[in-house]
């Protein structure tokens, strides 16, 4: 009974964590999901094992799942330092400020995982995960990129049911619903008149969007499996409202108080395909490797368009601002190994070497200054007793140094660029648990 209590309350807590706007994702874009494969560099995420979180990735994962209903949650801690420095700081809009800020700002992300297996063939899962989001906001508001950003926040909540059938042993087909929620908290930067905020509206239907996944499980051999996971991309309409505050310089022509209209925009959240492999080597040792592909194409350039007029600075109809993504698509690559020391502590570590969707210093925004990066991780899981294990990851991740080339897109700011470069590291704290609870006959043909 202690066990279902534990998992209720978990999983509360994950829905109120990730609601909270307070609890706001920092230094990146695409989320980690899993404590026990993170320690691992993210190797063998769709191959299937011992961690059902596997299921994000590969719905027929599932099929590893044991009897009975199995519960797994994992909480990152993200620790980003993302300094910009601006090398043409003399040619910006004044007043003038600093030329280095560090955007980066810790953030707790989170994720749950479920799978309850109904027979020997039908699993069902189970995944509550926040896919994308960003956090980010300057160590000092009068920079001279203020104009470009001050602040963003927004955060996906991504829930996943699913289902894997085993066709037969060592087979597993596996397909699932994406629901996809959406807020945009606040978007803020800095204008010659004022300063400007970017909000979406209260909680509507227009914050869903919906997509898919499917996958493959197959277990050539006793000790091997491979599989292959794809998400669809998720489209999401967004409506709100622009707001401009007007400054003391705004009144000499004439202009005081507070302008606002409503505007729409649409994003498209890549699809990922995801190849997993997982090889026991002996009976304490097992390798893992991962191959995944981000479609970041859909983000293309998202005009934010207004619905209403501008307090007469801006007609209704016409683009306010644009987010000018223009990015391709990105390859990551990572392979990694677990031991058991002892029958209940496992020992794991991996590297990871992802490309950025960037490839050019005018496609890299203020917000995301992302570039080509390694990863180096480390990892433990220890075995309380048959129902409950504890899982623990340590990630550090070394970005390039990269320039950025940025002329700002929006009807209220001159065409200044912004030259520099981005130089950005971060840490991840991974902790999590797996609960094993309730009982099922015991099963023959799932897959190992």
């Amino acid at each position: 009974m202690r066990y279902t209590l534990v998992c209720i309350f978990a999983t509360t807590m994950v829905w109120v964590l990730i609601l909270s706007p307070s609890r706001l994702l920092a230094g990146g874009f695409d989320n980690n999901q899993s404590a026990y494969f993170q320690g691992m560099s993210n190797a063998g995420l769709a191959a299937g094992g011992s961690s059902v979180s596997s299921i994000f990735w590969n719905p027929a994962a599932g099929a590893f799942a044991g009897p009975g209903l199995t519960y797994e949650s994992s909480y990152s801690l993200i620790l980003p330092q993302a300094e910009l420095t601006v090398t043409n700081p003399e040619q910006q809009l004044p007043p003038p400020g600093a030329s280095k800020v560090d955007i980066g700002r810790d953030a707790l992300t989170l994720a749950s995982y479920s799978t309850r297996r109904l027979n020997d063939e039908f699993v069902f899962g189970l995944s509550m995960s926040a896919p994308f989001g960003l956090g980010q906001e300057p160590d000092d508001s009068n920079w001279v990129g203020k104009y470009h950003s001050l602040t963003s926040k927004f955060i996906t909540l991504n829930a996943t049911p699913s289902v894997s059938y085993q066709i037969s042993p060592g087979l597993a087909l596996g397909v699932g619903m994406q629901v996809e929620y959406l807020n945009v908290v606040k978007i803020k930067s800095a204008s010659p008149l004022g300063l400007s905020t970017l909000k979406q509206d209260d909680f509507g239907i227009d914050n869903f969007g919906f997509g898919f996944t499917a996958g493959i499980n197959f277990s050539p051999a006793q000790g091997t499996s491979v599989g292959l996971g794809y998400r669809s991309s998720v489209h999401h309409d967004i409506e709100g409202d622009i707001s401009l505050r007007f400054n003391s310089t705004a009144a000499l022509p004439g202009l005081t108080g507070k302008a606002k209209a409503p505007v729409k925009a649409e994003i498209e959240f890549p699809e990922k395909v995801t190849l997993g492999i997982r090889q026991v080597v002996s009976p304490t040792t097992r390798l893992f490797g991962t191959i995944m592909w981000t479609d970041y194409t859909s983000l293309g350039s998202i005009p934010v368009v207004l619905e209403g007029p501008l307090d007469g600075l801006a007609p209704a109809g016409i683009p306010i601002a644009n987010f000018d993504f223009n990015w391709h698509g990105a390859w990551s690559f990572a392979v990694g190994g677990e031991y058991d020391l002892s029958p209940v502590l496992t020992l794991r570590s991996g590297v990871a070497y992802e490309l950025s969707p960037i490839q050019n210093a005018t496609e890299r925004l203020i917000q995301l200054p992302d570039s080509d990066r390694w990863w180096v991780s480390v990892g433990a899981s220890y075995k309380w007793n048959e129902k409950l294990s504890l899982d623990f990851a340590y990630n550090h991740m070394f970005y390039d140094v990269v320039p950025f080339d940025r002329t700002p897109t929006s009807t209220l700011l001159p065409p200044v660029r912004l030259l520099g470069k981005a130089d950005v590291d971060m840490d991840i704290i991974v902790v999590g648990l797996r609960l094993k609870f309730g009982a099922a006959p015991p099963t023959t043909n799932a897959l190992k």
